[in-house]
C-alpha cells in the first residue's frame, strides 16, 4: 500500500466513522477506542476456544496411549474415536491462533476492519 492509498483509506474511514459515531452519540475518538476494546473482547473469546482444545488433546492422548500399551486391536473403533478427539483438539487450538495474533499485534487494524463491517452492513 502506498501513501496515496493509505491517505484515501484514512479519509474514507473518517468519513464513514462520523455517522456511526453520531448514532452512538459519542465522538469518533471514543467510537474508535470502543472498537479497539471490542477487538480484545473478540480475542479473549477466541482464547476460550483453546481450553477445550487442550483438554481434548490431553484426554485423547492419554486414551490413545492406553490403547497402544494394551496392544488391543479389538477396540479399533474406539481408538479411531480418540484419535479424532486429538485431531479435534488440535483444530480447536490452532483455529483461533491467527485471530489472537492479529488482535495482539495490530488491534487498530482489526478495529478498522470491525468499523468497516458495521458501516458496510448498515
Amino acid at each position: 500500500m502506498n501513501l496515496t492509498e493509505i491517505a484515501s483509506a484514512s479519509a474514507l474511514l473518517k468519513k464513514e466513522l462520523a455517522p456511526l459515531a453520531e448514532k452512538l452519540g459519542e465522538g469518533a475518538e471514543y467510537t474508535f477506542a470502543l472498537f479497539i476494546r471490542q477487538v480484545y473482547v473478540n480475542a479473549f473469546i477466541k482464547l476460550l476456544l483453546i481450553v477445550p482444545g487442550i483438554l481434548l488433546v490431553i484426554f485423547g492422548y492419554k486414551w490413545t496411549k492406553g490403547f497402544i500399551k494394551e496392544n488391543s486391536n479389538d477396540d479399533s473403533g474406539l481408538a479411531l474415536f480418540t484419535i479424532g478427539l486429538v485431531i479435534l483438539g488440535i483444530f480447536f487450538i490452532l483455529m483461533p491462533l491467527a485471530g489472537l495474533i492479529q488482535a495482539l499485534v495490530n488491534p487498530e487494524y482489526q478495529a478498522i476492519k470491525l468499523i468497516l463491517e458495521v458501516v458496510k452492513n448498515n
